[in-house]
């Protein structure tokens, strides 16, 4: 247990080191609501800097692509001191696959104090299909490295998983704290692939002082990778209420896949707030009530 707990000591600590480290010599650009003004800021900017959207409750949409490309080491962040949250939203209708975040080669991306919006116009009606997602890349030989890190946001209304990393990417970390994952049709936060495709190459995830409400399948998802696992302070509302699903599903975590099912919530409207700290192993940690 004592070498767990300094497993996972380690990838926290070295996440956190790897986003301050990308922070030297930053630059802060302040970005004004509009049309593409994200993406032409990322488009400038050197690795390190910081696009701060200064425009509280501003629209800042996409309308003549189906994403924002990523391929720097950036924050976009909300200005301090705005009485609504910056809206980011992508508006191109005629977009079958839009999402409003792509994180491609060279990319590493901390958002913070934004509401990521996946409807087209502001309705509950979902456009976009992710919140953020890492390129989908076809083959082992072209594969990337990431780290995403989100906190202090709200996401809602998308048609797929909100946050979903695609086959032949690798991260040292996914981060999400103290944020909203809200209305998803698929998961909340999707880290697998199909077999074929290999899937996602994760080394750390941490998920702190989240609500996942209105997922239509299973709010955390991980499969074909074994990353430390940090599950604290979650509330889950309203889960699978699509599909019959489990709540949290460690397909391929050895030591919880031998130990732990997180079993379907058959009566979707229940909430359950989890306060633990979950490493391999860690049913101990959860109450006996979660399993079936």
């Amino acid at each position: 247990m004592m070498k767990m707990v300094t497993k996972l000591c380690f990838w926290a600590s070295l996440s956190a080191l790897l986003m301050i480290g990308s922070a030297v010599a930053q630059t802060v650009t302040p970005v004004s609501a509009g049309d593409g003004t994200i993406q032409a800021a990322i488009d400038v900017a050197a690795d390190g800097d910081i696009l701060e959207l200064v425009d509280g409750g501003g629209l800042y949409i996409t309308s003549d692509t189906d994403k924002i490309i990523v391929n720097k080491k950036l924050t976009i962040r909300a200005a301090e001191g705005l009485a609504q949250m910056p809206v980011v939203r992508n508006t191109n209708a005629a977009a079958s696959s839009a999402r409003l975040f792509e994180i491609q080669a060279g990319g590493e991306l901390f958002l913070q104090g934004l509401y990521l919006d996946g409807s087209i116009d502001g309705s509950t009606t979902a456009h976009a299909k992710n919140a953020v997602r890492s390129q989908d890349i076809n083959t082992p030989a072209d594969s990337i490295r990431f780290q995403l890190k989100i906190e202090d946001c709200v996401m809602r209304h998308f048609t797929e998983a909100i946050v979903k990393a695609h086959a032949n990417t690798s991260a040292d970390s996914i981060i999400l704290r103290r944020s909203i994952l809200d209305e998803a049709r698929n998961e909340g936060l999707l880290l697998r692939e199909s077999t074929s495709a290999g899937g996602p190459n994760i080394e750390y995830v941490e998920v702190d002082n989240c609500t996942f409400t209105r997922i239509g399948r299973e709010a955390i998802y991980i499969e074909f990778s074994d990353p430390v696992v940090r599950i604290n302070h979650c509330t889950f509302d309203s889960i699978s209420y699509a599909e019959n699903k489990r709540m949290v599903y460690p397909a391929t975590l050895p030591m919880w896949k031998s130990k732990t099912r997180f079993s379907p919530i058959r009566a979707v409207r229940r909430a359950l707030r989890l306060n633990c700290m979950a490493t391999r192993p860690f049913r101990s940690a959860i109450p006996s009530t979660f399993f079936r």
